[in-house]
């Protein structure tokens, strides 16, 4: 499935096919569970993880569950057991079927070792794409160096149309190429991704609308305060590193000077 392109049209659709913003931020985060699980045809979540991830209480979850399968967008089993979580699957807009049947086709060959070099390769790429828990201002440093563009980019753009509609009730939107420029601008800035996710969220929650009909209107916007924040901790950090540093120094003189 191509997340971005899953993304794009979803809003194109949404321009016909207008949603309540809980349907809207449910399919967001199903969206992003089901990258992480690399595309599974069903995917196992719990309604805690999911109101957790969209702020739904259980009811809106449930209403904005039934919107999503009434309209086609996914399919979910509820599980026979008590306590036991459903099964989603996403209806993907990409429906062709010389797509479904050229994948059967790989996978087949990939199987019985023809193309075995070809599946190494893919499943290197698969691993690349999954990042680690989020980690606030680099406990453990994450580096741009293994997330690829490809998966950045709408990562980025995935939370913050999510976010939009979860703080501004806002849907029926699209991205806009100055909203890619603006990703492909975070991406290019070195910026790690947890972080620029962490601060992309802190930009919706500090944020004052003047009036009711004020928000944020494009990522660009907040391209700037992401950075800006960013750079702050990171200078912070610095200092504190170089005055544990001469601490550091200052006491092996110390214990030098008397002998220790």
């Amino acid at each position: 499935m191509n997340y971005l392109k899953e993304l794009n049209t979803f809003h194109e659709w949404l321009d016909t096919n207008p949603l309540p913003s809980g349907a809207i931020v449910l399919w967001y985060a199903l969206m992003a569970i089901n990258n992480k699980t690399n595309w599974q045809d069903e995917f196992t979540v719990a309604n805690a993880t999911l109101q957790a991830k969209t702020g739904l209480s259980r009811q809106q979850l449930h209403r904005a569950r039934t919107d999503l399968i009434n309209v086609g967008r996914i399919q979910y089993k509820k599980s026979n057991r008590v306590n036991q979580a459903g099964k989603y699957s996403i209806v993907s807009f990409d429906t062709r079927a010389e797509h479904k049947a050229d994948t059967k086709e790989y996978t087949s060959r990939a199987q019985s070792g023809q193309e075995l070099n070809t599946l190494v390769r893919h499943k290197q790429d698969v691993n690349e794409t999954n990042y680690p828990p989020h980690n606030v201002r680099g406990e453990n440093d994450t580096s741009n160096d293994t997330k690829t563009e490809r998966e950045f980019e709408p990562t980025i753009l995935e939370k913050y149309m999510q976010f939009r509609a979860q703080y501004f009730q806002k849907g029926g939107f699209q991205t806009s190429p100055t909203d890619q420029q603006a990703a492909k601008e975070l991406y290019e800035s070195g910026i790690p991704l947890d972080d620029a996710l962490y601060w992309l969220e802190k930009r919706f929650e500090t944020y004052t609308p003047k009036h009711s009909r004020d928000s944020i209107n494009s990522l660009g916007y907040c391209v700037g305060f992401i950075l800006d924040r960013y750079h702050e901790e990171q200078e912070k950090q610095s200092k504190v590193t170089q005055i544990s540093q001469a601490q550091d120094k200052q006491s092996d003189q110390q214990q030098y000077n008397y002998g220790f």
